[in-house]
């Protein structure tokens, strides 16, 4: 079950950054708890797709309506949605909101739809009250040069310390999936953090995101991997 493979804890506040998969990792983790019969709230710090019609949206950070939806449907998403886009609701205390929800799901950095990326000065938006934090990546990046395939590819460069021009390897994704100055950066004290590589959907990708997981893991960082669009299970995660 990706709730045990990632250790999400009741009471958590689950914060997703990176690129390749954070949406979807998000919307997996809110299944998976109103299957357990679980209330999670899923919000942003920075931007996300905004809900289908239908999905229980709190526009404003309003404690009693969002126990109502919670109430109601077990889940509900917080955000101003403005057409396809859902920013974060102003003023969100996310002290109050973890005790709102069982499970708090926050994207908490945007990567303009790109599998990797290295995090800029200002980023990621990660809430101090965060508990668990996923770093994200998505394996299509790997063999295109890092000019084309990264987002902030000048930072990606530097922090591998390479020319822009090469190619994405799974040394360079595991680098930075467990770097301070990556997928690491601005973890609060104390929270836990986990890699998750994406888009293992053939067996040369899962090959590789195997790689990249056992890589991450010689550097002290535990890694799951998955394939969202074909399932919510992750199919390796170590020990």
């Amino acid at each position: 079950m990706l709730f045990s493979a990632l250790g999400v804890q009741c009471g958590d506040l689950v914060c997703a950054v990176g690129g390749g998969g954070k949406t979807s990792l998000l919307r997996a983790l809110s299944r998976a708890a109103t299957q357990r019969g679980l209330t999670a709230v899923l919000t942003t710090t920075t931007h996300m797709q905004a809900p289908e019609p239908g999905v229980p949206l709190c526009s404003a950070f309003d404690p009693d309506r969002l126990r109502a939806l919670l109430d109601a449907h077990g889940f509900c998403m917080l955000g101003h949605a403005e057409g396809r886009r859902l920013s974060g609701a102003p003023g969100t205390d996310f002290a109050r909101l973890r005790g709102l929800a069982d499970v708090t799901l926050c994207e908490a950095d945007g990567a303009h739809c790109l599998s990797c990326k290295a995090p800029a000065g200002h980023e990621p938006a990660l809430p101090p009250e965060a508990s668990l934090v996923v770093g994200v990546m998505g394996v299509t990046a790997l063999g295109h040069p890092i000019a084309e395939g990264c987002h902030r590819p000048h930072i990606v460069a530097r922090v591998l310390n390479v020319p822009q021009e090469t190619p994405l390897a799974p040394e360079h994704a595991a680098l930075l999936l467990t770097s301070p100055l990556g997928q690491r950066k601005g973890v609060p004290d104390g929270a836990r953090y986990v890699a998750l590589i994406n888009q293992a959907d053939s067996p040369e990708r899962l090959e590789q995101a195997l790689q990249i997981a056992r890589l991450c893991e010689r550097r002290g960082v535990r890694a799951i991997v998955t394939a969202f669009h074909q399932g919510d299970e992750p199919l390796y995660s170590t020990p």
